[in-house]
C-alpha cells in the first residue's frame, strides 16, 4: 500500500534533465537532482549538483553547462 506522500509524488512525474560539462581535462554528466527556473529577466535556469558527484568538481571548473532532456520513449 501507497503512503500518501508517494500517491503524492506519483502525480508530479517531473522532468529528467542531464547536466554535462567539459573543464578542458575531464568530461563529467550526471542526472539532475533538482533544478527550476530562477530568474525572468535575465532568463536563468539552475542546476543543483551533489557534491559527492565527479560531475561537481568538473562543473566547478567549467564556463559553461550544457542542461539537457532526454527524448521521451516510443
Amino acid at each position: 500500500m501507497d503512503s500518501p506522500f508517494d500517491t503524492f509524488t506519483a502525480l508530479l512525474d517531473p522532468p529528467v534533465h542531464v547536466v554535462t560539462a567539459a573543464d578542458g581535462a575531464e568530461l563529467g554528466g550526471c542526472l539532475v537532482g533538482f533544478a527550476g527556473q530562477c530568474s525572468i529577466d535575465p532568463p536563468r535556469f539552475v542546476v543543483w549538483i551533489s557534491k559527492a558527484n565527479h560531475t561537481f568538481g568538473v562543473a566547478s571548473r567549467s564556463d559553461t553547462l550544457a542542461v539537457t532532456d532526454p527524448p521521451e520513449p516510443p
